[in-house]
């Protein structure tokens, strides 16, 4: 059972990060799930050259992904895995090691996000999931797949099998625009 502060912190970091993407509480992919594939190592830009991502290998199964932008960094693990014949990543902020105490780190949940990609050699395109899609297809139904919606954005509360399934019907539909436009990187460096 969730204590009421874990549900006041969920509710609170939901409303201050909403609507830049969708979040989810669950990962899209169980850790067996997961594949490598060497190809996404390296370094890749977008067509703003400010704008770069950055994967290395962090074990057998994961990445470790810098994303700068602006000459801002942030770190996450991504995970690569499929569902149907598409591939997709699950993006997750690593700590970023901040040095506030423990009490004020309980209150930090380090959320979910999720882009569609495909290489396309020797480029890579990826869209990531599109909050106003996603909310537009959620506010018609509100059973389709379990979520908060909140501040202009939303916030998947189901499980990851949920998740799979709900991608799997409604991810490559274009009408419904679950994913947004895709942008195109072009590697500039290997790992």
């Amino acid at each position: 059972m969730k204590s009421k502060l874990e549900i006041i912190a969920f509710y609170t970091l939901a409303l201050i990060l909403g609507g830049c993407v969708v979040q989810s509480v669950h990962p899209l992919f169980s850790e067996n799930e997961l594949i490598f594939d060497a190809n996404l190592v390296g370094t890749w830009v977008e067509k703003d050259p400010n704008n770069v991502w950055t994967f290395e290998k962090k074990d057998n199964k994961t990445y470790k992904l810098t994303y700068t932008s602006g000459g801002k960094s942030g770190m996450f693990t991504a995970g690569l895995g499929a569902v149907g014949a598409d591939k997709y990543l699950n993006l997750c902020p690593e700590d970023p090691n901040l040095p506030q105490n423990d009490f004020y780190k309980s209150h930090l949940l380090y959320m979910n996000s999720f882009a569609k990609i495909k290489f396309t050699d020797p480029d890579l395109t990826g869209q990531i999931m599109n909050p106003d899609g996603v909310k537009k297809l959620l506010e018609k139904k509100p059973k389709l797949l379990k979520h908060e919606l909140v501040k202009d954005g939303v916030v998947l509360t189901a499980s990851t099998k949920e998740l799979q399934k709900f991608i799997l019907k409604y991810g490559s539909d274009a009408k419904l625009e679950i994913f947004g436009e895709p942008e195109v990187l072009h590697r500039i460096k290997t790992q």
